[in-house]
């Protein structure tokens, strides 16, 4: 008697609830997988295969012509999914077809904002703030308060945007000039403090 297939979604399904993974990253799992499926047209795990992999790779990178980065992300998450799979000894399966099938990256130098200019975005936020003060409507920016404490922020504390967008008042602690950046911002999954700089604190409070 042959053996039923098992499908890829419903192994997915059962990856995503082990791990319990961010309702974020559990939907990026199963578009990658979608995407898969779509292309390749194999919806079972025992139907992967190596050549399967390499020919997804061939059409993503050339016929679609999808960046290197978004290849490499794409494999780094069937990779991690397919282990899963091996080592919950869903089929045969002993090696994994997404093993080593990332691609060099180009290293591009990354952007930065000059001292000069840096220096000139602060005086123009600055000047406007001061304009606004007198009369709202000679603010250019509307709220130039904001967006020179949101740059200040970002200078003293190094936060990633993530970090930074989810920051709330009641992370704020003026008394023992802390700051706590949340689990929600966190690219690890974690919480923690840090140091809340002397001019930031007097910007901030």
């Amino acid at each position: 008697m042959a053996r039923q297939k098992t499908p890829l979604q419903d192994l997915c399904k059962q990856f995503v609830l082990d791990h319990y993974h961010r309702p974020r990253t559990a939907a990026h799992y199963h578009r990658v997988l979608s995407l898969f499926i779509r292309d390749t047209g194999l919806r079972y795990y025992e139907d992967l295969s190596r050549d399967a992999v390499l020919r997804w790779r061939t059409q993503c990178l050339t016929h679609r012509a999808l960046a290197p980065t978004s290849w490499n992300n794409y494999a780094r998450h069937m990779r991690a999914f397919i282990n899963y799979c091996n080592d919950q000894g869903f089929g045969y399966r002993k090696t994994n077809p997404f093993y080593r099938v990332s691609v060099t990256q180009p290293v591009k130098k990354k952007r930065q904002v000059s001292s000069d200019d840096w220096e000139k975005i602060i005086t123009l936020l600055q000047n406007n703030v001061v304009a606004g003060a007198h009369d709202p409507k000679q603010d250019a920016f509307g709220a130039s308060w904001f967006w020179l404490l949101l740059l200040h922020t970002s200078d003293k504390t190094g936060m990633r945007l993530r970090q930074l967008v989810t920051l709330a008042w009641k992370d704020l602690d003026f008394d023992s000039r802390l700051i706590r950046l949340r689990v929600e911002g966190s690219k690890t999954s974690r919480e923690w403090e840090i140091p809340m700089h002397d001019d930031l604190g007097e910007g901030l409070s």
